[in-house]
């Protein structure tokens, strides 16, 4: 899978988890539809953290940014 749609996946399962209160690392993605190992995709979660894709709130659970909501857009 190509990055650009390995990132689009990762940020709708995030959406999608914070919309339905029901972020779990473990179970809001599937690596085997991803293509990707735990270890690679914890380190491409961190890196849209960095690129403020992403944000963690207070109780711990990753939301997307007006930034990733832009990358979503432009994608489609």
């Amino acid at each position: 899978m190509k990055i650009d749609d390995l990132m689009y996946h990762i940020l709708k399962a995030i959406d999608e988890s914070f919309e339905n209160q029901n972020y779990n690392f473990d179970t809001t993605f599937n690596l085997t539809e991803l293509g990707v190992s735990k270890h690679k995709l914890e380190s491409i979660f961190k890196d849209l953290i960095g690129s403020h894709y992403i944000d963690i709130d207070d109780e711990n659970t990753p939301f997307v940014t007006i930034r990733g909501f832009k990358f979503m857009e432009g994608y489609k």
